[in-house]
């Protein structure tokens, strides 16, 4: 037997969007509107979700500006890739999916 799925979409142009580690969740958030939070989104899941953002087939860059902030942002996401690829290389400890 299937399982109902249910879909909620939401509308909220020019929010803030983060992760909050401490509950696993990701939030959508304008003054005027309010927040959005989907809980239960853990770590791996984000960084998958960065991933697709990013190199997905339909990459985000065709419409993403080229301002100073998203600039330095892409900078800011080098350092701490290569950190994290820095820190975590490790043959015996690197886990297998």
């Amino acid at each position: 037997m299937l399982t109902p799925s249910v879909r909620y979409e939401f509308y909220m142009s020019g929010c803030h969007t983060y992760y909050y580690l401490g509950d696993d969740s990701v939030n959508f958030h304008r003054c005027d509107e309010g927040t959005i939070s989907v809980n239960g989104v853990n770590a791996d899941n984000m960084f998958s979700l960065a991933k697709s953002a990013l190199c997905g087939d339909q990459p985000l860059f065709a419409e993403l500006s080229t301002s100073k902030k998203n600039l330095a942002y892409a900078r800011e996401m080098v350092v701490a890739l290569n950190n994290f690829i820095d820190n975590s290389h490790n043959p015996e400890q690197t886990k297998d999916d």
